[in-house]
């Protein structure tokens, strides 16, 4: 079952890599970690430390929700002139009230 969320995770990884335009460096640049790590993550071999998943939803324009397939929704704002601490905070708050809401439904 783990492997199939770590190709879940992969397959969304790199489509939106390529929706965005963005080579395996560039993203790996941004993240802070090697090409081949990127290539690891899109092929399910390795998953994101999650510093990384962070910077890739900042990067990306979506949320960790969406890259490892808990939602097929990807977020709806742009949060890309946001400096990182302040798009992460955001996230943050978006996956506690989606908890939160979760709780509520119980």
């Amino acid at each position: 079952m783990e492997r199939e969320f770590m190709q879940y995770f992969g397959i969304k990884l790199k489509q939106l890599r390529h929706a965005r335009d963005l080579t395996q460096q560039q993203v790996a640049d941004y993240v802070g970690v090697t090409r081949a790590t990127i290539g690891a993550y899109e092929t399910g071999a390795q998953y994101p430390s999650v510093e990384s998943l962070i910077k890739l939803t900042v990067l990306l324009h979506t949320s960790a929700d969406y890259l490892l397939g808990i939602t097929d929704e990807q977020q709806r704002f742009d949060i890309s002139r946001l400096t990182d601490e302040q798009a992460s905070v955001i996230l943050q708050l978006i996956d506690q009230f989606h908890f939160l809401n979760s709780q509520m439904k119980r």
